[in-house]
C-alpha cells in the first residue's frame, strides 16, 4: 500500500506574515468570509487534511505556507484515519487538475491527423480535431475523474464546409467585384458574434465532467456589444478602454457558462486588468528606453546610427527586441489566466490560479524555439508541456464534495445539455 500524507497546522504563523494579511489573503483565494478564516486560524495544532497523496499534499503544503500559515506535511500514522472534520470539503482545500499525458503518445494521434488532412485537403480535420480534444479532456482529471469530450465529427464537418465556401465566395469577390468586397467584409464582421456564440455553445454541449454536461446560452445581442462595441471603444480611446472592454469579454464569456444547471459567475473588475495593461506598458517603455540606449552606443562604435540595423554585427539587439515583446505578450496572458479563474464561481465553489509570468514566458519562448528547429516536429510536445503546466497551476477550491454536488445536477430537468441537433448545431469555432 502506497504511504498517504496529512497536513497538520502548527497553530501560528510563519515569521514576517500579520495575522490580519493573512486572513485576508486566504479569504481572497478561497473564496471565503474573512470570519470564517479567521475562525479556522486557531492558537492549537490540528490535523486539517489527511489520507493525500505525495504530490497533494506537498501542493496544500505550499500553498498555505506562501500565504503565512505555518504547516507540516508528515506521513500518516499506520493506523490513522481520516479525521470527521476533514477541512478538504469545507473549502479550505484546493483541488488541483491533473494533466496524465504525455508527447511520445499525443505524438502519434498528431502525426496521423496532419498526414490525413494533408492527404484529404483538410476534410479530415474535423476528426483530427474531435480526436485532439479528447485526447487532452480525458488526460485532464479533477479530484481523479477525467473530463469527456463527445462531439459528432460529421457536425464539425458542416460548419468545415461551410467556413470553407464562404473563403471561396470571398475570394471569388475580392477578385472580380473589389467594391463589392467592402460590404461583404462589412457582413462578415456582423456575423462575428454569432460565430462565437454558437461555436462556444457546441464546445459546451459536447464537454462533459462526472456524466453532466456544460451549456452555453447566450444572444447575438450580447455577443455583438462584448466582441465589436467594446473592442471597437477601445480602439476609438487609443487603448485608454482596452482593458474594460476584455473584463467585458471575459464577463461575456464565463457567465454564459453553466455546469449541468449551474451558472458560472464571473467576479471580476476592470481593476485588475487596468493593473496587468499598466504593469505591461511600464515594461514595455522601459525595455524600449532601454534597448534604444544601448543601441545608440552600438551605433556610435559602428560607425553611426545609419549603419545601425544594416551592420550584421547588431543582431543581439533585434533579437533582443522580440524577446522582449515575447515577453509581454506571455506576460499579459498569464495575467489575464490568473484573474479569470481567480474571479470565476461555480455556486459555491471557487478556483485558485497561479501562472508565474516568467516561468510561462520561457515555457512559450522553448516551445517556439524547439518547434522551429525541429521543423514543426516539436509541437505535439509543446502541446503537452502547455497543458500540464497550466493545469498544474490550476485548483478548484471546493464548497463541499464534488460527487454529491454532480448527483445534484443529474436530477435537475435538463441537466446533461440540449442534445438535440438542429440545422444550427455545427462547430464553426475551426
Amino acid at each position: 500500500m502506497k504511504p498517504t500524507y496529512r497536513v497538520i497546522y502548527l497553530g501560528a504563523l510563519r515569521p514576517g506574515f500579520e495575522r490580519r494579511e493573512v486572513v485576508r489573503s486566504l479569504a481572497q483565494a478561497l473564496g471565503k468570509s474573512r470570519l470564517e478564516i479567521a475562525e479556522t486560524l486557531t492558537d492549537s495544532e490540528a490535523v486539517w487534511f489527511s489520507g493525500l497523496e505525495a504530490e497533494k499534499a506537498k501542493y496544500y503544503g505550499e500553498f498555505y505556507r506562501r500565504r503565512g500559515v505555518d504547516v507540516s506535511v508528515e506521513q500518516d500514522p499506520l493506523a490513522a484515519e481520516a479525521p470527521a472534520d476533514d477541512a478538504r470539503f469545507k473549502g479550505l482545500a484546493p483541488l488541483p487538475l491533473e494533466f496524465t499525458g504525455n508527447g511520445w503518445e499525443y505524438f502519434r494521434i498528431w502525426i496521423v491527423n496532419l498526414v490525413l488532412t494533408v492527404l484529404t485537403l483538410g476534410i479530415y480535420s474535423p476528426w483530427a480535431k474531435v480526436r485532439r480534444k479528447q485526447y487532452f479532456y480525458r488526460h485532464t482529471k479533477l479530484d481523479g475523474v477525467s473530463l469527456d469530450y463527445t462531439a459528432d465529427p460529421k457536425k464539425i464537418l458542416k460548419g468545415w464546409m461551410l467556413a470553407m465556401a464562404c473563403f471561396v465566395v470571398y475570394q471569388v469577390v475580392i477578385r472580380f467585384l473589389p467594391v463589392a468586397s467592402l460590404f461583404l467584409g462589412a457582413a462578415l464582421i456582423l456575423v462575428l458574434p454569432w460565430v462565437v456564440v454558437r461555436g462556444l455553445a457546441f464546445t459546451a454541449r459536447y464537454s462533459s465532467y462526472r456524466g453532466i454536461f456544460f451549456r452555453f446560452q447566450a444572444t447575438y445581442g450580447q455577443a455583438f456589444m462584448a466582441f465589436l462595441v467594446w473592442p471597437f471603444l477601445g480602439l476609438l480611446t487609443l487603448g485608454v478602454l482596452s482593458p474594460l472592454a476584455y473584463q467585458r469579454q471575459e464577463k461575456f464569456r464565463v457567465d454564459h457558462f453553466s455546469y449541468g444547471t449551474t451558472p458560472f459567475r464571473f467576479q471580476g473588475k476592470p481593476g485588475p486588468y487596468y493593473r496587468a495593461a499598466g504593469l505591461g506598458l511600464l515594461i514595455a517603455v522601459v525595455s524600449t528606453v532601454i534597448l534604444f540606449m544601448v543601441g545608440l552606443v552600438m551605433a556610435m562604435l559602428l560607425g553611426g546610427s545609419k549603419n545601425l540595423f544594416k551592420t550584421t554585427g547588431v543582431w543581439p539587439l533585434q533579437v533582443s527586441i522580440l524577446v522582449v515583446y515575447f515577453y509581454l505578450a506571455a506576460f499579459l496572458m498569464a495575467k489575464g489566466f490568473n484573474i479569470r479563474f481567480n474571479n470565476t464561481r461555480l455556486e459555491g465553489h471557487g478556483f485558485m490560479a497561479g501562472l508565474s509570468p516568467n516561468g510561462y514566458f520561457w515555457l512559450l519562448l522553448s516551445n517556439t524555439l524547439a518547434s522551429a528547429v525541429t521543423l514543426g516536429f516539436f509541437i505535439p510536445w509543446a502541446k503537452v508541456r502547455s497543458s500540464r503546466y497550466t493545469l498544474d497551476r490550476l485548483a478548484l477550491l471546493p464548497a463541499g464534495p464534488l460527487d454529491g454536488f454532480a448527483a445534484a445536477q443529474r436530477e435537475s430537468p435538463s441537466a446533461v445539455g440540449d442534445q438535440a441537433a438542429d440545422i444550427f448545431d455545427v462547430d464553426l469555432g475551426l
